[in-house]
């Protein structure tokens, strides 16, 4: 499985819909359900579930944007 953190944003849902079409099993990660900013929440999400690769997509996007 590969985890893609920010699967919401722009990026992350580029790479999933490009995943989807390669047939691939990805998860989304969304930083309402998993505080991916908190190193140790981050650490034992990823001993739980184990993901093959985790590909960080999240961002950060101020104002004016």
């Amino acid at each position: 499985m590969i985890a893609i953190l920010g699967a919401s944003g722009y990026l992350g849902s580029k790479l999933a819909a490009i995943m989807d079409r390669r047939a691939l099993p990805w998860t989304g990660v969304a930083r309402a359900d998993l505080d991916y900013t908190d190193v140790v929440t981050l650490r034992d999400w990823l001993r739980v579930e184990r993901p093959r690769y985790l590909i960080n997509a999240a961002g950060y996007t101020g104002k004016p944007n």
